[in-house]
């Protein structure tokens, strides 16, 4: 009896054991890519995905089909180069992306930028992609992004000083800080009502209790305006606002409305350090490099480890 037993539980775990890997190798394999691969049921779905967004005329499927296998294959480039540098997108990260794209899309709004667009843009678009697929593209754009971010820091690091600093030299008015100002300042269509708002401005009343009682205008309730910038007003309002002496009450001054205000502080122009833009300008360098961007690196990672059968082979096999 008790080698009956045996028997049947031996049984069972080889059926156990078969079925999981019936499991694990469902579908023809066509391509490896490192420890992953791309199984034929795979590509089919892809290839319907990418059909049912592009509509090829008769005599292009195959093409669509090359498009498809190519876009599988650089995907699990992105995924094991995301697994290497232990980049993990979290599922709720995903799918508020998701939704924000989604949601842009159907009101008509701007599109929501994302990474790696143009290689996902048909696959996301089609009519033939299910949910599961569309959260499984937004979680690779935001792997890419994040590998690209980190490939742009890795190169930077690795400018010199001097190459640096030539082109923080080169790029002077970039790193420029325009002039500044700040205001106490109310604005109304009533000239009598700001003769009364300069009263009370120029005897020391609150400019958050003279604009709640006088003010008509879109500036902060509290009657300030912080680092005021030419181009932030009209050219009328910036010449007088610029031209002002601090801590002198001005108005009513009649543009558009009639206004009424006065400079509390001035903050010069002035130009920022090179150690507090070192590190953007090692990225805006480090984006100039045509062979460092990401998909260059990564082809040249791991189309040695992209190995295709003999009917499957596309660009990035290896054979």
């Amino acid at each position: 009896m008790r080698a009956r037993h045996i028997r049947i539980l031996t049984l069972a775990g080889l059926v156990v054991v078969f079925i999981g890997a019936c499991g694990q190798t469902s579908g023809r394999i066509v391509v490896r890519v490192g420890a992953g691969r791309i199984t034929e049921r795979e590509l089919r779905h892809w290839t319907s995905v990418l059909a049912a967004a592009k509509r090829p005329k008769p005599g292009e499927q195959s093409r669509a089909r090359r498009e498809a296998l190519e876009f599988l294959i650089k995907a699990r480039w992105v995924e094991g180069a995301a697994r290497s540098d232990r980049i993990v997108v979290a599922r709720r990260e995903s799918n508020e992306l998701l939704a924000l794209v989604t949601y842009a899309k159907r009101r008509g709004l701007p599109a929501v930028p994302f990474g790696w667009e143009d290689e996902l843009k048909h696959y996301l678009e089609s009519p033939a992609a299910n949910s599961a697929d569309q959260a499984w593209l937004i979680s690779l754009s935001l792997m890419h992004s994040r590998l690209e971010r980190r490939n742009w820091e890795r190169i930077g690091g690795m400018i010199s000083r001097s190459r640096v600093r030539q082109y923080y030299n080169e790029n002077r008015r970039q790193f420029s800080i325009p002039e500044r100002r700040d205001l106490a300042i109310v604005e109304a269509s009533s000239l009598s009502a700001m003769r009364n708002a300069r009263r009370a401005l120029v005897t020391g009343v609150s400019p958050h209790v003279v604009a709640k009682r006088f003010s008509e205008g879109p500036y902060d309730a509290s009657g300030l305006k912080m680092h005021y910038e030419k181009g932030t007003g009209g050219i009328a309002l910036d010449r007088a606002i610029f031209s002002a002496t601090p801590h002198v009450v001005v108005g009513p001054l009649r543009l558009y409305w009639y206004y009424v205000f006065e400079v509390l502080r001035v903050q010069p122009a002035r130009r920022r350090r090179l150690v507090d833009v070192e590190k953007e300008i090692r990225l805006a360098l480090a984006r100039s490099e045509p062979t460092a961007k990401l998909d260059v690196r990564l082809a040249r990672s791991w189309s040695s480890q992209t190995a295709c059968q003999p009917r499957y082979l596309v660009s990035g096999c290896r054979s």
